[in-house]
């Protein structure tokens, strides 16, 4: 028979259960805690998969169209919502999927109806206005509980938490598309400003012939470029030669990349009638098809910026790329000079992507964000 416990074996005995105790309060805490932290992420890994694929495959149809942001946003959406977390389909809003424009310099994204800086110009970022600037896609969201979106996440052990306990996740991706920073053919020293590539609707006349005039007031412009980095001296007398130089070498090989330009480079320009030689020197450019799409004629690409309706005697920052049929050039007299370009948007640019886009587009995105 044993001896009864003494008092003070009694209050040690008493002192262990209630370490014991919280021990294992702390030990089932921490448990639960890790099971939680681990279940959070897991849902996050999920949602990021989700948003990803659904930014990515939506960037896709940027395309320089207001159809294109239309479409961008129901491709994305589309796509994100073929996921599961917590093995309920992804909700979204349709605010969740965003159109914008992605900074590439400063890494930031700017939704549609924001103003952005590109090139030397303020654009207000329209869906039907200034379509070609679109070139990036937000898709976000989250199980937060908020309307239209999936329920938080229950919790794990949740006695540990309290009666109320859940977590909230949410993230976002961002990829871009559109037309190409840089350009793989042949660039023609010209630059033309984006107004002069629109119809009366506002969107690139693609499929179309136009005569843009070197000299101002004759409706729309072109410009002669330097487009040499750096670019030192508005093309003038003594660049004529480096111009045809260069002209004669695409005529000789139009896919050409050697005298790279690309998106973001300062280039001088000048808008104004030179001597007969500076455009004699486009003349074996010149397609000598007659009718649309005039097959077999080479495709050049020439620079856009932005500029208002002026002058053109200035630098100007490269901010796309148009590609074009050279058909044909006009010299009525000392003051009156134009070419004649068709605006060929059937083409594909294998170069990078993710600026605007005038009709000459890439089929290639990228995630940024």
């Amino acid at each position: 028979m044993k001896a009864p416990l003494t008092r003070e074996a009694r209050k040690q005995r008493g002192a262990i259960a209630i370490l014991a105790a919280i021990v294992l309060i702390a030990l089932g805490g921490m448990i639960a805690l890790s099971l939680n932290i681990g279940h959070k992420v897991s849902a996050r890994t999920e949602l990021q998969a989700s948003f990803d694929s659904g930014s990515l495959a939506g960037a896709l149809s940027f395309d320089g169209t207001t159809a294109g942001i239309t479409n961008a946003k129901s491709v994305g959406m589309y796509a994100a919502v073929q996921h599961a977390v917590d093995k309920y389909t992804v909700a979204l809003n349709s605010s969740d999927v965003v159109p914008g424009y992605w900074n590439a310099t400063t890494k930031a994204f700017f939704p549609f109806g924001q103003s952005v800086t590109i090139g030397d110009s303020a654009i207000f970022l329209d869906q039907a206005a200034t379509p070609q600037y679109f070139n990036a896609l937000k898709v976000g969201g989250g199980a937060d509980g908020q309307s239209g979106h999936n329920s938080s996440l229950g919790v794990i052990l949740g006695g540990f938490f309290g009666p109320n306990g859940n977590m909230r996740v949410a993230t976002s991706a961002v990829s871009v598309g559109g037309g190409p920073c840089s350009v793989t053919g042949c660039t023609l020293p010209l630059a033309v400003p984006a107004w002069s590539l629109l119809d009366a609707g506002g969107a690139t006349a693609c499929g179309t012939k136009i005569t843009m005039g070197f000299n101002f007031g004759q409706g729309k412009l072109v410009a002669f470029a330097d487009i040499r980095q750096p670019s030192n001296n508005p093309p003038n007398f003594k660049d004529i030669q480096d111009q045809n130089a260069l002209v004669q070498h695409c005529a000789a090989t139009p896919d050409a990349s050697d005298l790279p330009v690309t998106v973001g480079d300062v280039i001088q320009l000048t808008n104004g009638v030179l001597p007969q030689q500076a455009y004699d020197s486009f003349d074996p450019l010149i397609c000598p098809v007659a009718a649309a799409p005039y097959a077999g004629c080479a495709r050049y690409q020439i620079p856009v910026i932005n500029i208002p309706q002026t002058p053109m005697n200035q630098t100007q920052a490269v901010v796309g790329f148009v590609r074009v049929v050279l058909l044909g050039q006009n010299r009525v007299d000392g003051n009156t000079a134009s070419i004649d370009i068709y605006i060929d948007c059937a083409g594909t640019s294998t170069g990078p992507t993710g600026c605007a886009s005038f009709g000459y587009n890439t089929k290639k995105v990228r995630l940024v964000q």
